[in-house]
């Protein structure tokens, strides 16, 4: 469903395109590994009785690239709100920026990447893509101040993927 269309949305992920795609950028971040995606398709597959073959191919890609694994996620197909897809991807570098397990310089890495990579529209790509430069112009005070309004203004709770096998 297009982004603003006004219907009513659930705010969970309804398919394996949009979960796919919350994983893509996430990966691309470095806010996961490969085996991460492998964990998520290997529960996928547990959860289906004819699991789509895109989704066996990212069970068995445990030794692949992460950008190889990146490319194979964006061939899992289905309908999905790929904006918000990157706005979970953002609220979860968000609560681990807050729960102080990464650095303001990997933040703002990983704004310049997900620049790069999250299908959203040019001001909010733009607006990422610069935030990494804020850590040469600001002080640590400021740059902080920015990302977080970045990170406050864009990022939504992401849904629990299943990335680990009971």
């Amino acid at each position: 469903m297009p982004r603003g269309s006004g219907a009513a949305r659930d705010n969970s992920m309804s398919s394996l395109r949009e979960q796919a795609e919350y994983l893509r950028i996430s990966l691309l971040m470095g806010l996961i590994g490969v085996a991460d995606v492998v964990r998520w398709a290997d529960a996928a597959i547990g959860n289906m009785t004819e699991p789509p073959s895109e989704i066996i191919d990212l069970a068995l890609a445990g030794k692949l690239h992460p950008e190889d694994v990146a490319r194979m996620l964006a061939q899992v197909q289905g309908d999905a709100d790929l904006t918000l897809a990157a706005h979970r991807a953002v609220g979860e570098l968000a609560s681990r920026f807050s729960g102080g397990s990464i650095t303001i310089d990997d933040v703002a890495g990983m704004l310049y990447s997900y620049s790069q990579f999250a299908r959203v529209d040019e001001i909010e790509r733009g607006t990422a893509s610069i935030l990494e430069d804020v850590l040469e112009y600001y002080t640590i005070e400021g740059a902080t101040h920015a990302i977080t309004e970045f990170l406050t203004k864009y990022g939504q709770v992401p849904e629990a993927i299943p990335l680990h096998m009971d």
